[in-house]
């Protein structure tokens, strides 16, 4: 998530605060034919190559369209891949098979021993909590993470499709960390390609096998997986799933929602004031934007993506796409996304604003 995508969650954090509820006064179809409306005129207006947006409410989807682009489909989305991982280290700390204090000396053991330490060895005492907070001190996305050039590099290479965050970790840890661990904030794409390497560690498993079979499949979820061609972006971002699927997975992070566990549960009920006794607002918690609300979590991502290769047959590649989700405390929850992926486009925060103006004329129960 770019710079931009959290000026995104900003704005849409500010629409989605003044959103009324679905009422059930009007039926499921006059609903649907609402936001229909709102989509396509979005359409008209902003003439996007590809679009697609859904809307959950209930435990079932009142809207989906695509623009196109069939809406079931899996759909790229970028950093909103954060969130997956998150889930998946939950469940191995729910499990007991990591902590939130784990430091990566201990998680990356084996990983250590194969390539030796780190060239900054403060990196061996980064924490599972500090990257999942992008409090690990690794450069940002905004600080010259070598990542991103690693991966266009390969991208060009044609090694997109190589899963394995090893040989991507194995050349980022020769630099040195950009802050000490813990005492800065900034968002890392780089910190959950290492979490996808701390769970491939746990497990003997890769990332995307363990993350089917330990969060999608006791979901019913069986549209997530890695994008074949990109699949170097790992539990950054490279992920692809059907966007009503997407906004199911959103359900765990409803408190009453058994999945992540009571530990887990709890040190995300704990992330407002973590790092600051004093503050009150929204916060990085489970790979995900998070707002304690009084009747439950407020829960974000954005993601955007602009890619171009080779594949493993030198065909021509790429991943481009726009992306956004959120779900509400009363279980209400919408995902947008769209082509192309532009650098202060204002059109996917236009598309949920427009979805919301629909929102807000429906009657309050």
């Amino acid at each position: 998530m770019t710079r931009l995508s959290h000026t995104l969650v900003s704005v849409l954090l500010t629409a989605i605060t003044i959103a009324p509820p679905i009422a059930p006064a009007r039926s499921q179809p006059q609903i649907s034919k609402a936001y229909e409306q709102a989509f396509d005129a979005w359409v008209a207006q902003y003439r996007p190559t590809t679009a697609v947006a859904a809307v959950r409410r209930d435990g079932e989807t009142i809207f989906l369209k695509g623009h196109n682009t069939d809406p079931r489909a899996p759909s790229l989305i970028g950093s909103m891949s954060k969130p997956i991982t998150g889930a998946c280290i939950a469940t191995l700390i729910r499990d007991g098979k990591l902590t939130f204090t784990t430091p990566l000396r201990d998680a990356l053991a084996d990983f250590f021993r194969r390539h030796g330490a780190p060239a900054d060895r403060r990196l061996e005492s980064v924490t599972i909590e500090q990257l999942l907070t992008h409090r690990s001190g690794l450069a940002g996305n905004d600080e010259n993470d070598p990542m991103q050039e690693m991966w266009r590099r390969r991208g060009v290479q044609g090694l997109a499709h190589i899963a394995s965050p090893e040989p991507l970790l194995v050349e980022h840890f020769k630099h040195p960390l950009a802050h000490a661990p813990g005492t800065h904030s900034s968002y890392s794409n780089t910190g959950f390609v290492v979490l996808s390497a701390v769970i491939e560690e746990a497990t003997g498993k890769p990332y995307e096998t363990y993350c089917r079979e330990a969060v999608f499949a006791p979901l019913g979820i069986t549209s997530a997986r890695l994008h074949p061609d990109w699949r170097q972006f790992s539990g950054a971002r490279g992920w692809i799933v059907a966007p009503a699927d997407y906004l199911a997975f959103l359900d765990v992070f409803d408190p009453k929602h058994p999945f992540l566990g009571d530990r887990v549960k709890a040190w995300i009920a704990a992330g407002e004031t973590r790092w600051d006794k004093d503050y009150r607002g929204q916060f990085e918690g489970l790979g995900i934007v998070t707002a304690i609300l009084p009747d439950g979590w407020r829960v974000l991502h954005s993601g955007i993506l602009n890619f171009h290769g080779k594949g493993s047959k030198g065909q021509p590649i790429e991943a481009v796409i726009h992306s956004h989700a959120y779900r509400e405390p009363n279980g209400f929850s919408a995902f947008h996304a769209m082509t192309p992926a532009e650098e202060g486009s204002p059109a996917l925060g236009e598309l949920d604003a427009a979805l919301h103006r629909v929102h807000d004329k429906l009657p309050k129960r």
